[in-house]
């Protein structure tokens, strides 16, 4: 018998706050990351995380490793998530979308959080426009853990 001899698979997380929070709130409802990773290896820690929180992410739809095209192109063409592409990259902050637009993408696309993750940004600027403008539309945050990781849930009415 050669139970205990031979290795076992496994998989082990790093604590993850903010997707453990998420997991424990009810319902259903799709998660947003920011900013937008296109490198796989960064793209990683929005999987991982979607491993302990389970809600579906957006960024296969833009992540060109992970789509042949055609998902991209349909966020694209949504000015309200192609905020949160823009808001992510270099160059001048994209004006805000208005809240009924953020609104829209929970009754029509299901998407129900926003997450601002700390690291990832090409400038801290980046980041901060984008606190600033999801504090603006969306008010103060429902979730804000000790790894600096933000989260708004996005208005169903």
């Amino acid at each position: 018998h050669a139970a205990g001899r031979l290795p076992t698979a496994g998989l082990g997380l790093p604590p993850r706050p903010m997707a453990a929070a998420l997991a424990a709130l009810p319902g259903p409802g799709a998660v947003i990351d920011l900013p937008v990773q296109r490198d796989p290896a960064r793209h990683l820690r929005y999987q991982t995380g979607q491993l302990v929180h389970e809600r579906p992410i957006l960024f296969h739809h833009v992540a060109d490793f992970l789509d042949d095209g055609a998902g991209r192109a349909l966020v694209l063409e949504d000015s309200t998530l192609r905020w949160f592409v823009q808001v992510s990259l270099s160059g001048s902050p994209p004006e805000a979308p208005e809240t009924d637009a953020l609104r829209s993408l929970r009754t029509k696309d299901a998407f129900r959080f926003v997450v601002v993750h700390p690291q990832g940004w090409e400038r801290r600027a980046r980041r901060d426009a984008a606190l600033a403008a999801l504090r603006d539309r969306l008010g103060p945050p429902m979730l804000e853990t000790s790894d600096g990781r933000i989260a708004w849930e996005l208005p169903d009415r």
